[in-house]
């Protein structure tokens, strides 16, 4: 068993072929939702405040996740 601390916020204890299944679920679902929040915000189609507050909050979750 494998612990996989990902920047001191999600400690989660996992197999090697665990791991694998995580980042590839991780590519599938959370990356391309990531991405349109970050093209929203880009292209103003939500309101200002809520872009902004969108699109720094993705951005957070892109570092801590790679």
């Amino acid at each position: 068993m494998y612990r996989v601390v990902l920047k001191e916020h999600l400690v989660q204890t996992l197999f090697r072929d665990e791991y694998d299944l995580l980042h590839e679920d991780y590519q599938l679902y959370l990356l391309p939702s990531i991405l349109e929040s970050k093209k929203l915000a880009k292209s103003g189609q939500a309101k200002q405040k809520y872009a902004d507050l969108e699109y720094n909050v993705t951005k957070q979750v892109e570092k801590m996740i790679r």
